[in-house]
């Protein structure tokens, strides 16, 4: 119940926060930073991938258990770059299992980009093109 109302105290925080934004500059003005905020974050994770050579590669861990019956989780992903375009493949991965070391897709997805921050170097960052894209 304590991470729970911690996530839910965080998010009414965000909200606050960004409320106050709003009231401070305006929806259009705060819109158009978010659009500055990805449009750079892009620039910096295609720049990141775009680095090293087109092919497919393999990695692979394991997990010595998950605290109740199984043993050597193996998790295994497969990265196929393509120009700056990354895709990455979990599916050989173990199955489900009884313990807490499972993950939902979300929880996943954010891993992964956590995983792919760690390679962005800030000091390489561009100046952002005018995207054009509206939200």
């Amino acid at each position: 119940m304590g991470d729970l109302r911690a996530m839910i105290g965080s998010a009414r925080v965000g909200e606050r926060r960004l409320l106050a934004l709003v009231r401070e500059y305006g929806a259009a003005t705060v819109l158009a930073a978010i659009d500055e905020i990805l449009d750079g974050a892009e620039l910096q994770a295609r720049a990141a991938s775009g680095r090293g050579a087109t092919g497919c590669y393999h990695g692979e861990t394991i997990l010595d258990d998950d605290g109740h019956e199984f043993r050597d989780i193996w998790i295994r992903a497969t990265v196929t770059k393509r120009g700056d375009g990354l895709t990455i493949d979990l599916s050989d991965s173990h199955r489900q299992v009884t313990g807490f070391v499972n993950s939902s897709f979300p929880n996943t997805m954010s891993a992964v980009h956590v995983a792919f921050a760690y390679l962005i170097d800030p000091g390489r960052r561009r100046t952002p093109e005018p995207s054009g894209r509206s939200r």
